[in-house]
Formats: structure tokens, C-alpha cells, sequence
């Protein structure tokens, strides 16, 4: 498939950095299997996520699924699951997930079992002669369950996320997959908490037992911290980004143009440019323009 062009919007800031980060990832030839995208609002981290997809599918050749956080509706791990195997595609045969979902709709409590569904048996025998002279006995059963409830119908969306992740590691211990979530700060702290425990730890962290051609993109203004929660093992399982790292000076001109600082002249660009390169942050950068423009 060719590689096709993408339109960039005018305010978009090259992130060169996070680009060549990312492209070292996907050749899966290291045991880091998270990239962290963190920085501040403003900075190009949605623009850059969509980059990322239009490589992932034109130059990767790789699906990939794409999830935003901070839409209301996806308030449980059930929502956030469907919506994520939703964007992966169609062509990404999820089969076990697909047939769960399928009997959910249908509310087909067998495909569930075992679940805490309570079973009545009931039946009847009969006795008939033939035309040997003997006799044939026949037997029906009816079998019938509760109703459909609000336990079951958990219990049922359960078992739906339980095939998601079997199917995640049947397919793609040998074929690449990307996933996307963006705006992970913004999500609720119930969501958060079950996404880094539930999602990103087996599906990043536990190298034996995850896909083994999967990557995970999370990004957002604030992330955990994954210093602390992994330690000395951090350098091997997550790369980061670093707000402006690699960043060149006609990028952080134009990061200071997105944010209306159109009146620097261009020594008081290279003054700000400069302190970025010796360790400035946005916020710091930012506050030197203002200074530098008399606000």
C-alpha cells in the first residue's frame, strides 16, 4: 500500500524525537513495549498521535486502535474494551470477543457458562410397544433457566473483556498491533486505575506472558509514574517522551507563534530557544516569553 499524505494542521510542531522513539518500538526488538507520551496542553500531542496512526497503517502496515479517553461515554473497562476493539477494524478477526458480544445482544446465556445461573430441570418418560413386540422407552427434558439480570448481564461483560484479552494473545504474539489511548489524565480515577492494572501492566509489563508484537501508546498532560511502580526495570519496558526534547529552533519558533507570542523578535526567539536547549520547560518557556514580550 502506498504511503499516502497526510494533511498536517498549520499549528502542528514536528515532534522529530518522539517520531524516531516510536519507529525504533515498532521493530520490536527490545523488551519495551509502553511509549509514554506526557507534556503539557497545547503541545502537539493529539497532532502527533495521528501521525502516528497514518504511520502505523501506511508505512508500518500494522491496525492499530485508537481510543480518546475523555469522551463521557466510556465510563467502564466494558465501554472502553468495545469501544478499542470497535476502532481496531473489522478485517482483525476477534473472534472469541465477536461471538461474546454477539450472544450478550442475543442475551444466549449458554454461551456464558458457567455463570451463576439457576437451572430447572424437568421431564417426562413415555413407554411404547414396536412392532417386534418389545417396548421403547423415550425420555424429554426440559431444561430451563432464570431470567436474564442485571448480575448475569455483569457477569456476561465480564467474561466478554476475559476473550478480548485471549484474543489479543493469540493474534498477536506474531503480528503487530498498536494501541492508541489519548487523554488518559482526564478519564475517571475508576477507569485510570483499572487500565494501568488491568491493561498496560499483563499487556506491557509481564513479558512472558503478554502479546508479544503488541504496543501500547499512552499519552496524556500527567501519567503515572512508572519510575516509581517499576524501578530498575523501567529503562528496559518504557520509553518517554521529554517535553521539547529534540525539538529544533524553527519548532519552538512555531510553538511560540501557536501561542500568540507573535511579537518576539528573532534574538528574543533564539534567547528562548536557547534556554529550552539548556533544560527549560514549556511552563518556563512560556513565562520567559511573556517577560520577554512586556506581559
Amino acid at each position: 500500500m502506498p504511503l499516502q499524505e497526510l494533511k498536517f494542521p498549520k499549528e502542528f510542531i514536528d515532534r522529530k524525537a518522539e517520531q524516531d522513539l516510536f519507529k525504533g518500538l515498532m521493530e520490536f526488538n527490545e523488551h519495551a513495549r509502553l511509549f509514554a507520551v506526557q507534556d503539557k496542553r497545547g503541545t502537539g500531542k493529539s497532532t502527533l498521535l495521528e501521525l502516528l496512526q497514518h504511520q502505523c497503517k501506511f508505512k508500518f502496515y500494522s491496525p492499530v486502535g485508537f481510543v480518546q479517553l475523555d469522551v463521557p461515554s466510556i465510563n467502564s473497562a466494558f465501554v472502553f474494551i468495545e469501544t478499542l476493539r470497535n476502532s481496531i477494524g473489522l478485517n482483525e478477526p476477534f473472534s472469541r470477543f465477536d461471538g461474546k458480544i454477539a450472544a450478550l445482544a442475543g442475551k444466549i446465556m449458554v454461551a456464558f457458562a458457567p455463570v451463576d445461573i439457576p437451572i430447572n430441570v424437568s421431564g417426562n418418560i413415555s413407554a411404547q410397544s414396536n412392532i417386534s413386540g418389545g417396548t421403547q422407552i423415550g425420555a424429554q427434558v426440559n431444561i430451563a433457566s432464570g431470567e436474564w439480570n442485571e448480575a448475569i448481564h455483569e457477569q456476561a461483560r465480564n467474561q466478554c473483556i476475559k476473550a478480548f484479552f485471549e484474543d489479543l494473545k493469540s493474534l498477536y504474539d506474531e503480528n503487530p498491533l498498536v494501541v492508541m489511548l489519548d487523554s488518559y489524565d482526564r478519564c475517571s480515577e475508576e477507569l485510570k486505575t483499572w487500565i494501568i492494572e488491568e491493561f498496560v501492566l499483563p499487556l506491557s509489563f509481564n513479558i512472558n506472558k503478554r502479546p508479544q508484537r503488541l504496543l501500547i501508546v499512552l499519552s496524556g498532560r500527567e501519567l503515572p509514574d512508572f519510575t516509581l511502580m517499576l524501578e530498575e526495570k523501567y529503562s528496559d519496558l518504557v520509553r518517554a517522551s521529554s517535553p521539547l526534547s529534540g525539538w529544533e529552533k524553527e519548532h519552538v519558533n512555531e510553538f511560540l507563534k501557536v501561542h500568540q507570542y507573535t511579537k518576539l523578535s528573532d534574538k528574543d526567539m533564539d534567547f528562548v530557544w536557547e534556554k529550552i536547549e539548556k533544560g527549560f520547560s514549556i511552563q518556563q518557556a512560556l513565562m520567559l516569553a511573556d517577560v520577554l514580550t512586556g506581559e
